[in-house]
């Protein structure tokens, strides 16, 4: 019987890799395992599971799904990074530009100013971070820390955000290439070591523009 031949078409940065039919159902990538289902005589495998097995990763550019290299020197053309590692999703830039673990802390982007305490046997995880927009027209963005955004330790746990830390309202219009600095406010348990940030960059007009997740190492 004629093994299936597989192919995948997809822009990668990475050297190239071997790709080939195991068995009916099954792919090697790299000389990793992968599952396929096979439909009308082809073996189809997730792109996921393709970019993870060449260490890389997807990026949805207005629909366009690429494969990318992780990393860089100053800057990040995918959906994860690290603490003052600019992230760029082909719409928007995302920047954690610091991390700090207080018993208390005072609003600086609300008018407010009000005073946060952490509750008995918790820290306040405070994030600084910097959004960019990166299209060529005005768009209305929500600020409000909801949708994924949460934070995440080594034990599997997960925290939502108790507080966010913005200037004027939780929507707020941003125009081409302006930027909008805040701060998310978590309780997490003193003894928890953090491990990474997901936060949703939410637009307003979803249909348009999609909502999209970053996920920033915290270690």
């Amino acid at each position: 019987m004629k093994k299936p031949l597989i192919l995948v078409s997809c822009a990668v940065t990475a050297a190239a890799a071997s790709i080939w039919a195991a068995q009916a159902g099954r792919a090697m990538i790299n000389g990793k395992p992968v599952p396929g289902r096979m439909i009308d005589g082809s073996l189809y495998v997730k792109l996921s599971d393709v970019a993870k097995a060449l260490d890389m990763q997807i990026v949805n550019r207005a629909g366009v799904y690429e494969v990318v290299r992780p990393g860089g020197a100053n800057q990040l053309q995918g959906l994860t990074g690290k603490v003052g590692q600019e992230l760029f999703t082909g719409k928007w830039r995302f920047l954690v530009k610091d991390v700090q673990r207080v018993d208390s802390y005072t609003l600086k982007y609300s008018e407010s100013k009000l005073e946060l305490t952490a509750d008995p046997g918790s820290d306040l995880v405070i994030l600084n971070c910097r959004f960019k927009n990166g299209v060529q027209e005005s768009v209305y963005m929500y600020f409000n820390g909801l949708a994924n955004t949460a934070l995440t330790d080594m034990d599997e746990q997960t925290y939502r955000i108790k507080w966010m830390d913005v200037r004027g309202g939780v929507a707020d219009t941003i125009l081409p290439g302006a930027a909008k600095d805040f701060a998310l406010v978590f309780h997490v348990p003193e003894g928890a070591e953090l491990k990474d940030l997901v936060y949703s960059i939410e637009p307003v007009d979803l249909k348009k523009y999609g909502l999209t997740d970053l996920r920033i190492s915290l270690r």
